[in-house]
């Protein structure tokens, strides 16, 4: 007895076709790039040909052992912060939606509601999850799927590590501040709390 392959195909592209209809519906998948929806409108920004999101940004506490990784390589000198300040994480992802290798932003700075800017220190060369991002090629995802700063459910993204005062964070929302390659568009704010 043989069993005719054709309406089985058809069966499978059938329900592919299902799943991804109902991923539109939902919101799962991007109507224009066929990718996956942004988690958060808020804090996603394109700039310069680049689309530069922020999934996860918090308080840093060397203490625990999930952050004393993301932390790793900053010397104790630099460890202990003077009273009333705190290390502060920001993830970041990029990506490259485009069909040419496009700069990044070099200059990224955290802005408080008052205005006051701080600017990212620089981990370690040792330290797998510092954003050391210079040229993305086309279709590029930053930092790569298969990276500790990619997987680490804690992180999702590239570090940008500030110190800032607690009271920074206390007084309301903060913005980074993206300024783009010269030339490539004017800075973007994006909300990171």
């Amino acid at each position: 007895m043989s069993i005719n392959p054709l309406p089985f195909a058809r069966l499978t592209v059938l329900a592919g076709v299902v799943i991804l209809l109902t991923g539109f519906a939902m919101g799962i998948v991007d109507r224009d790039a066929g990718t996956p929806a942004a988690a958060s409108a808020q804090s996603v920004g394109e700039l310069g040909g680049l689309v530069y999101q922020v999934p996860e940004a918090r308080a840093l506490d060397p203490g625990n052992p999930v952050d004393a990784g993301i932390l790793h390589g900053i010397p104790v000198a630099r460890g202990a912060l003077p009273a009333g300040q705190e290390w502060y994480g920001v993830f970041l992802t990029v990506q490259n939606p485009g069909r040419r290798a496009r700069l990044a932003a070099r200059s990224l700075v955290l802005v408080d509601v008052e205005g006051h800017r701080f600017g990212p220190e620089q981990p370690p060369g040792s330290n797998v999850y510092a954003y050391r991002l210079g040229r993305l090629g086309p279709g590029q995802v930053y930092p790569p799927a298969i990276s500790p700063a990619a997987e680490n459910l804690t992180a999702q993204g590239a570090l940008l590590l500030f110190r800032i005062p607690r009271a920074s964070q206390a007084a309301g929302p903060l913005e980074l501040r993206i300024h783009p390659p010269a030339g490539h568009g004017q800075p973007q704010d994006l909300p990171v709390s």
